[in-house]
């Protein structure tokens, strides 16, 4: 069933139409503005600070609702995707890969979520799912699609296999919270192992909000989350191929250099305790747990890091990326050096972007590519 729109009151259309014509274009007008010397000083292209302005006035200045009602939804954003690239077919050198595009969303029974699949999931034999970001309150995009697109089928292992992407569909905020999301991508994952697929055929992996769902996940292989059905027999005791992650949150904390520093970026301290005050509702959590146990949970550098040592477990590689001017960046380096100093036996690979801010992969889909799904490309077509 295709997801809602949010039913707005008179009272709420009001406020979004006030937002929408006096308090969004003042506050990203000032946002801008004040960041443009800074930009100019740090070598950041004015346009990529146009980009993380509107970005983070849209986020600051609507309610989720309100931002769920103005944005498409994933449904609506992935079969207008779709049709732009079969009408591309027709154009002449046309990627072959375009033939195995079809409309296909596949429904998970029981669980509100779904997977919208890029590429042919019946013939492929290489899987690829994949966790959109958005703070828990924003859909998936045009420029996630086109980055698994361009990373996954068109270039990386789809050059040389049948990859078939699966990007999840999750209950957003404040219709689901916290640990719904985590469930719904878990029972995406057992749909693909129920079918027969090895562990060793699939790589999982998104971005920010997505990026965290991807390690709450190989925690729940190895540790399981005491409120999420655990995955049981684990085929063959078989790892992962790998996994991406790209800008997560690892720890809900604000009060580090990079979030002082890193002004400019999309994301700031009081837009992310919101958003974190809006996902993590300890009333919402069952069997009940302590916000302190949550928050353990939802963010590993709050908790503790023992698991790490079993993840070669749940994954053979992993990849993680970050923008050295997005807010992230300091907790995602701490999270790597963890990493890499418990987990001997898993391939880890760390890319800091140099004037880069949050989610460049995401930007850079938008546009088609760029030196992030670049690099995302060359390290996938090693997996598989």
């Amino acid at each position: 069933m295709p997801p809602t729109v949010p039913s707005l009151s008179l009272l709420e259309n009001l406020d979004l139409v006030l937002r929408l014509l006096v308090v969004a274009p003042v506050y990203g007008l000032a946002k801008f503005t004040v960041g443009i010397p800074k930009a100019l000083r740090r070598g950041i292209p004015l346009s990529l600070l146009g980009i993380s302005t509107v970005c983070l006035t849209f986020l600051a200045c609507l309610s989720p609702r309100q931002i769920q009602t103005v944005a498409p939804n994933s449904q609506r954003a992935y079969a207008s995707w779709i049709k732009s690239k079969l009408k591309a077919q027709r154009k002449p050198g046309a990627s072959p890969q375009i033939r195995r595009l079809k409309h296909d969303i596949e429904e998970l029974e029981g669980t509100g979520g779904s997977i919208m699949w890029v590429g042919d999931r019946a013939t492929a034999s290489k899987f690829v799912l994949f966790f959109h970001g958005g703070g828990y309150v924003m859909c998936a995009s045009d420029g996630h699609l086109e980055w698994c697109w361009n990373a996954y089928i068109r270039g990386g292992p789809g050059e040389k296999h049948n990859v078939a992407v699966g990007v999840m569909e999750y209950t957003l905020v404040p219709v689901a919270t916290y640990p719904q999301q985590l469930r719904q991508c878990c029972a995406a994952l057992k749909t693909l192992l129920e079918r027969g697929i090895r562990p060793s055929d699939i790589m999982i992996g998104g971005d920010s909000a997505g990026g965290s769902l991807t390690v709450q996940m190989l925690r729940h292989i190895v540790d399981p989350h005491p409120c999420v059905e655990p995955f049981g027999n684990w085929p063959n005791d078989e790892a992962l191929a790998a996994a991406f992650i790209v800008s997560a949150p690892f720890s809900g904390g604000t009060d580090t250099v990079s979030y002082r520093e890193n002004t400019l970026d999309m994301l700031s301290g009081p837009l992310i305790n919101m958003l974190t005050a809006n996902f993590l509702i300890p009333e919402n959590v069952t069997p009940p747990l302590t916000m302190e146990e949550i928050r353990g949970l939802a963010f590993p550098l709050e908790s503790d890091l023992s698991w790490l040592g079993s993840i070669h477990k749940a994954v053979r590689a992993i990849y993680l990326t970050a923008g050295d001017e997005e807010v992230f960046r300091d907790h995602i380096c701490e999270f790597v050096e963890a990493l890499q100093a418990r987990s001997k036996s898993v391939d880890v690979k760390f890319d800091l972007f140099s004037k880069h801010i949050h989610d460049s992969h995401l930007i850079e889909g938008f546009f088609g590519t760029g030196p992030a799904i670049t690099a995302m490309t060359a390290w996938a077509k090693d997996i598989f």
